[in-house]
């Protein structure tokens, strides 16, 4: 993550090592109208008075007034009368490629925050000649003295050649603690960037139900998504192959493990694709792998529990064969074998689906991540000219319905798209039947709203007569790095999995597959610990997720309508949304994050009397669960137009699921309920 500028002097080399954790990418640069149909939130931006003194840099000679500097070797900063956006005036910082690490900025600071309060900024950017694919960005940062806290990155401008005017966003809240807010205008690499008409907004004050009584009221009659596809996981198997069986794996443990994903019902699987294990040689498949076996083994039983798939080659040097070259300037093989590659992946397609009869692998992404090494990017128009290849290929061989997904970007802001959607999306957007993002930045969960939101509005300004395509968040997360996270351990870790659900269907989001369905070796010497559950060694001992997104998994059903539902009076940490299927039966998941009890009277609105199943994860389930999932707490039949009275303990999650048929009865572990 970069370093935030504090009132302190920071080095440059602090600056330089943090800076370079981020991946970035290279881009083009997206027709500068299209910026102008997106407004924030779908409307206007943001009411309420500018909190910057000198907002267009009118003021001042030859330093604009009011505003700090960081300023090093091999930089100018100034203010300029040569371009304006409005006025005469602007802000003009130019790096040389002697200072092309050093992130110089103007800043301006404010202290009189409070925890809790959002704040909107924006800046209008106008760049000559940036050589770093990330370009410029506007942030929020925040500061315990001299003490920098977590950060706000905002919207990036970009690299390439020169680029007229455009708007870059952000948004935050105050973290707790914070005692300090700076408004950051940086700039990255060698290049010229002219800033003008900057504004920073408060847009909410601090939450302020101090209460202990809600009531929801779940409204059957308005709809936020019409049809949900599922929630699920990335899930790589492997159990059958010799880096888990030469360490003990066994029969009776791949039973417990098939038994327990398909007591979970997950309805979306995505599984990761390494050419050599498909053609390690050119023109030379190789479908009797134990790579493959395993693979087919795992696809087979996901058809079985109704599992719909993802197949997504992992995307670079270590997952091509060795005949498709790795690039040493790109992500992609090189570019002779490139077409090569897109043939062999859908010659793998047509083998699962038309060969194996998996005709639950309906999902298909050319590569993982592509936007995540800005040392070797992938060009855009390059990436667009394969994925329009790959759905010719497909449908020349007979799989037209299966659904080409991209494009795949990871490195947004939290509160906003990232270069790589806005640069791809407008070009290539017919190339997609659906639209898939990571994000591991939203531990804060109230920022999924933009991030989703102005994904939409970037789909809906490329296709504006079409039905709007899904929105797929096809990995998520936060903590830890590739391989090993400690947060998952912990109970809040299994909260935030259900309130990122919460949280993306109100925004809009079709799917969501978190990161990962459980502990596997991926090597020998290299074990993937992110999962719900973990590894033989540890008895396959279930983590707290475990619990609270079995019943997600579980209780949710695809092709299920997403309805909203309203809190009274309005609680910041009560979140709530509602599905119903196509014959009718609702759910309601709900989550508390206060620190204390919430009595909730949730108004359910059923058509007619009906029968309801209450789930809670608490702190309490979760120390007394035994390996399976939770049980209900209790069952009630509720009249129509009915509601349910509960206690919501501190720091839980309350899924509601309505029977189809009454109350079900009981016969040993908890998926052997039927419906």
């Amino acid at each position: 993550m970069p370093m935030a500028s504090t009132d302190s002097c920071i080095t440059q080399k602090q600056r330089l090592d943090e800076r370079f954790m981020r991946v970035k990418f290279s881009a083009i640069r997206v027709i500068f109208a299209l910026m102008l149909l997106l407004a924030w939130a779908g409307g206007a931006w943001p009411a309420g008075p500018n909190l910057l003194p000198n907002p267009s840099f009118e003021q001042g000679s030859s330093m604009p007034t009011g505003w700090n500097t960081y300023s090093y070797t091999g930089t100018i900063l100034k203010r300029v009368t040569d371009y304006a956006h409005t006025g005469i005036a602007s802000a003009y910082i130019e790096v040389t490629p002697q200072g092309a690490d050093t992130f110089p900025q103007f800043n301006y600071s404010i202290t009189n925050i409070k925890a809790g309060e959002k704040y909107f900024a924006s800046a209008w950017i106008r760049t000559e000649n940036m050589a770093s694919a990330w370009g410029a960005s506007i942030n929020l940062e925040f500061f315990n003295g001299s003490t920098r806290m977590p950060y706000v990155e905002g919207e990036q401008s970009g690299g390439g050649s020169t680029a007229g005017w455009i708007n870059l966003t952000v948004m935050g809240y105050v973290p707790q603690g914070a005692t300090k807010l700076m408004l950051s205008l940086v700039t990255h690499q060698a290049g010229k960037v002219w800033w003008d008409d900057a504004e920073l907004v408060k847009l909410a004050d601090p939450d302020s139900f101090t209460g202990s009584d809600v009531q929801l009221s779940v409204r059957p009659g308005q709809t936020i998504l019409d049809r949900f596809i599922g929630f699920g996981a990335h899930g790589d198997y492997f159990l059958t192959r010799n880096i888990n069986t030469l360490k003990g794996v066994n029969d009776a443990d791949r039973k417990l493990v098939l038994d327990r994903v398909a007591a979970m019902r997950p309805q979306i699987i995505r599984v990761f694709l390494d050419y050599k294990w498909w053609e390690p040689l050119e023109g030379r498949k190789t479908p009797d792998s134990e790579e493959t076996r395993d693979t087919l083994s795992w696809l087979g039983f996901l058809k079985q529990t109704g599992t719909d798939v993802i197949i997504q080659p992992w995307g670079d040097y270590f997952a091509y064969s060795d005949w498709m070259g790795p690039d040493p300037n790109s992500r992609l093989p090189i570019p002779s074998k490139r077409d090569a590659m897109v043939r062999s992946l859908a010659d793998y397609i047509q083998f699962l689906r038309s060969e194996r009869g998996l005709t639950n692998v309906k999902y298909v992404c050319l590569m993982n991540e592509p936007d995540n090494d800005y040392n070797r990017p992938v060009d855009v128009a390059e990436y667009l000219r394969l994925n329009a290849l790959l759905v010719t290929m497909l449908s020349a061989r007979g799989l037209s319905g299966v659904v080409v997904l991209g494009p795949d970007d990871s490195s947004a802001p939290v509160n906003t798209y990232s270069l790589w959607y806005r640069n791809t999306i407008p070009s290539g957007h017919a190339y997609f039947g659906g639209m898939s993002s990571h994000t591991y930045r939203h531990h804060d969960t109230r920022l999924i709203a933009p991030w989703v939101q102005r994904r939409l509005d970037i789909l809906r300004a490329a296709e504006p007569d079409q039905p709007l395509k899904p929105l797929h968040i096809t990995e998520f997360g936060y903590g830890g790095g590739t391989f090993d996270n400690p947060e998952n351990g912990k109970y809040e870790y299994g909260l935030f999995l259900a309130d990122f659900a919460i949280s993306a269907l109100n925004a809009g989001a079709a799917s969501a597959n978190m990161w990962c369905l459980f502990d596997t070796y991926y090597s020998f010497d290299q074990r993937q610990r992110w999962g719900l559950w973990r590894w033989k060694d540890e008895g396959w001992a279930p983590r707290p997720g475990f619990y609270s997104w079995s019943l997600i998994t579980r209780y949710t059903e695809p092709g299920s309508r997403v309805v909203p539902v309203d809190v009274a009076p309005a609680a910041e940490f009560v979140r709530s949304a509602a599905m119903i299927t196509g014959d009718g039966k609702m759910s309601v998941l709900t989550v508390n994050r206060y620190d204390r009890i919430i009595n909730a009277d949730i108004k359910l609105g059923l058509a007619r009397p009906g029968v309801v199943r209450v789930f809670a994860y608490t702190q309490q389930a979760v120390t007394s669960a035994t390996g399976e999932m939770l049980k209900p707490i209790f069952s009630i039949t509720v009249p129509a137009a009915g509601s349910v009275s509960v206690s919501l303990p501190a720091e839980s999650f309350l899924l509601i699921t309505e029977l189809s048929g009454g109350i079900v009865t009981e016969a040993g572990r908890e998926w052997a309920y039927y419906e």
